[in-house]
């Protein structure tokens, strides 16, 4: 089995980190400033939330203390403005303090002239504060699925984020070039020079049209990454690095991390893919994530103390150059060094079945998500002392290790005074409820108990249902607001030293709708060609409470009255034909849902349709004969092609016979008019016209039969 030195790691990490620092100016010589950033553009509020200004940082400080900037466009301002050593403390102006501050980067004007308007691009070590810890509500900063929220450009000097969801994000670049050359990398972090802390923050739902659905570092050699207690969930890409890539000879550490459900549709390395550099991930949790190679690659990664866990089937966790060190469980047998695991074995890397994993649910708190590990999980005590590091876990706790005992695999610590749960039978609730009809407040029945307890239960969505009298068997879930509803529901099953330990029962969901439209489909793309065009995007953010049922496309013509509409059913992409080339169209897209609401959206204001490679026609031919001769006229046609009109053709036919001209007279491309001569008196005739450019000939104008005098 594969050993990694812990001490050779720490200090490969530790001398990056020196030799990083050593370009920063000293604490003392940098003049902090802290920057509130306040999401709310009424700045004529009379009250802000009571809070202490140096907590949790999701309140705005009291009047005496208004913020300095507001909304995102302040945002925007104070990152473009900030000064080395600055402090971004991000704050709502709501009186409730569980809303988190909230930024849309898409809100902000585009310009094509500046490829940052809508991205946040650090340049000077300063510090952007949402959260300050993993189980805060962190600051929301999102890229409304149309621009990449940060791009960290501080070559040699430290940036941190901190207490943030980053999500939403679309890497944008070069399509089909790689990240050095300026690809479409990084769907939320783009690290072009510099060092990176990221902590107690989630990454979710970006997308990266290349790698790094998440992150990309795209220096060639020198960037650092640091990735401490966060959550990278649902982020996608075309290539390596669903959620993390580096693209160079880089340096990235992670613990205390949680992947889950990333994907990659032709890449490898759905969690993190490493080309030349340094990647070590230490107490981390990957779980269901996908690719077409790997969870892990690159032969610079090196894994410890980490759960690896996929479904029977799915992607292999490791490719044949991932280096494991101890402490690992994997569902399969892909990492070299591997063994299987035997009952009660602890410290070597084992391979062991999903069911054997036990692990709750994703658990999502007001914070960081992370997985739990149940009851006989393999994941607990599994880590000898002295073989964990860091000493905290992804919620804060401290790890038992650093009391010289036994301590888990994987981000989360099971802490001794936790509950255990014993199971019994799940509760019985409709799949969804809407909120506008049903009562506020809800009666539900517990299944029996077995052994009989006493009964308890718990929401985990606070925002959403509440629990009232929790300790009977018959009680009542409070409805609060749209969105899940989870319950858990569990007994007491006895108690050491006044600490109660239970055992999982159930948690039960169900949906809390207020019915309205599906918002808005996301990265949405339109292909042109010279008949029409092809549509994909992906489901909206909210389906508006209840399923959706249709997508449909419509173009209507910038010029004109014509428009057609398709159904699309629940298929991306789909395509829309039947069109004119060379037409410029309005594209919107329908989304329909089970409560009969639609939602219309423009996909794009104005697209042409491809022109083709000729002319089209000449319009409007006009023929009149006369004493031997034919007068023509006629009128350029819609679309001179893909290159510029060369000249006109005009052939003259006997009405019998179409495929040779009798008569062929060319004619400038400034020029819609001529007179055929040499023609016989008397006689009938069928004229066409033809447009001409270097690619060739368009089809014949409509014929227009004639008879000379």
């Amino acid at each position: 089995m594969f050993r990694v030195p812990r001490v050779a790691i720490v200090s490969a990490i530790g001398a990056a980190l020196v030799a990083s620092s050593l370009a920063v100016a000293p604490a003392s010589a940098v003049a902090t400033r802290t920057i509130w950033i306040a999401d709310n553009n009424d700045t004529k509020l009379t009250t802000y939330p009571a809070t202490d200004s140096v907590g949790t940082a999701t309140g705005c400080p009291k009047d005496n203390k208004r913020p300095t900037y507001v909304g995102v466009a302040g945002l925007k301002n104070a990152v473009d403005t900030a000064q080395a050593g600055d402090e971004i403390r991000l704050c709502n102006t709501s009186s409730n303090l569980n809303d988190a501050p909230s930024f849309d980067l898409s809100k902000l004007p585009a310009n094509i002239a500046d490829p940052f308007a809508q991205t946040l691009r650090i340049r000077v070590p300063l510090t952007i504060m949402g959260a300050t810890s993993s189980s805060n509500r962190g600051a929301v900063i999102s890229g409304g699925g149309v621009t990449r929220p940060f791009v960290i450009d501080a070559a040699a000097q430290a940036v941190t984020l901190r207490g943030l969801i980053i999500e939403n994000g679309f890497a944008l670049g070069i399509a089909n070039t790689t990240c050095l050359a300026g690809g479409q990398c990084g769907g939320a972090i783009k690290i072009t020079a510099g060092q990176l802390t990221l902590k107690h923050s989630v990454l979710r739902n970006n997308v990266a049209g290349f790698a790094g659905g998440a992150i990309a570092l795209t220096s060639s050699t020198g960037a650092i990454l640091n990735l401490e207690t966060s959550a990278f969930l649902n982020n996608t890409s075309n290539g390596d690095g669903a959620a993390i890539v580096d693209s160079g000879d880089n340096t990235v550490s992670i613990s205390n991390v949680t992947f889950s459900e990333n994907f990659s549709s032709s890449g490898t390395g759905a969690a993190v893919a490493s080309a030349l550099g340094l990647a070590t991930l230490n107490h981390v949790t990957a779980m269901n994530n996908g690719a077409a190679g790997s969870v892990l690659s690159g032969s610079g990664v090196t894994v410890t103390n980490s759960i690896l866990g996929q479904r029977t089937g799915s992607t292999p966790a490791c490719d044949a150059n991932v280096k494991l060190g101890t402490g690992n469980l994997i569902t399969d047998s892909s990492c070299i060094g591997a063994s299987q695991y035997q009952n009660g074995s602890v410290d070597s890397s084992s391979i062991v079945t999903f069911g054997q994993l036990r692990l709750g649910r994703l658990f999502v708190p007001a914070g960081v998500p992370y997985f739990r590990p149940l009851t006989d999980s393999p994941a607990l005590n599994f880590i000898t002392p002295g073989e964990s590091d860091p000493t905290y876990d992804v919620t804060g706790a401290l790890r038992p290790s650093a009391l010289n005992t036994r301590s888990d695999s994987g981000a989360f610590e099971r802490q001794a005074n936790l509950s255990t749960r014993t199971r019994t039978s799940a509760l019985s609730y409709p799949q969804q409820v809407n909120l506008a009809r049903a009562s506020h407040q809800m009666p539900f029945t517990d299944a029996v108990f077995t052994p009989s307890a006493a009964h308890v239960y718990a929401s985990l969505t606070p925002e959403v249902c509440s629990i009232q009298d929790a300790q009977k068997t018959i009680g009542r879930v409070e409805l609060n607001g749209p969105g899940t509803c989870i319950i858990e529901t569990y007994i007491k099953a006895g108690s050491s030293a006044g600490i109660d330990y239970e055992e999982v029962l159930n948690t039960t969901s169900f949906r809390v709708f207020e019915p309205t439209k599906p918002s808005i489909p996301r990265n949405m793309l339109v292909i042109a060609s010279e008949k029409g065009f092809k549509v994909s995007w992906q489901s909206p953010a909210d389906d508006g409470g209840s399923p959706i049922t249709d997508y449909a496309l419509t173009v209507r013509a910038k010029v004109g009255d014509f428009e057609k509409t398709v159904k699309c059913g629940l298929v991306s992409p789909c395509t829309i034909n039947g069109l004119d080339s060379d037409i410029a169209f309005a594209v919107t897209i329908s989304v329909a849902n089970e409560g009969g609401f639609v939602g219309v959206y423009n996909v794009n204001k104005s697209i042409k349709t491809v022109a083709t490679a000729v002319p089209t026609s000449p319009l409007s031919p006009y023929a009149k004969g006369a004493k031997a001769s034919a007068n023509v006229k006629w009128a350029a046609p819609r679309s001179v092609g893909k290159t510029a009109l060369k000249n006109y053709v005009v052939r003259v036919y006997a009405p019998t016979n179409l495929n040779r001209a009798l008569f062929t007279k060319v004619v400038k491309a400034t020029v819609r008019s001529t007179t055929v001569t040499k023609l016989k008196r008397r006689t009938p005739y069928v004229v066409r016209i033809f447009a001409v450019n270097s690619n060739g000939s368009s089809l014949p104008s409509a014929p227009i039969s004639i008879t000379t005098l």
